[in-house]
């Protein structure tokens, strides 16, 4: 029905331009926030799939007390950058969901 709508109603419509982009992700689907190792002041927030824009707030506030205050107000060792690091056993199902 609303394909049906939508069929009509733009059916005379010419597109002029159009665009098309890459949504990012890590392998397990859950974002990176956190400071990389190694290197000073350097932190990354990464792969939210899409869903970076509603979660802006809470991970903006969230990175800005790592930055300043060397810690955050929730444990964010769910999304560290290390559990990548094949040296480490860790795996997805070991892992969180942020939740806003």
């Amino acid at each position: 029905f609303f394909l049906d709508i939508c069929t009509y109603k733009f059916q005379n419509v010419r597109i002029i331009r159009a665009w098309g982009g890459i949504i990012h992700s890590t392998p397990d689907k859950i974002p990176i926030l956190d400071r990389v190792a190694g290197i000073e002041n350097f932190f990354i927030t990464s792969g939210f799939s899409g869903h970076g824009f509603a979660l802006g707030p809470i991970v903006g506030k969230l990175m800005a007390e790592l930055m300043v205050d060397g810690k955050s107000s929730l444990d964010l060792s769910a999304f560290r950058w290390g559990r990548f690091d094949s040296s480490h056993n860790n795996t997805p199902s070991n892992n969180a969901v942020l939740n806003t």
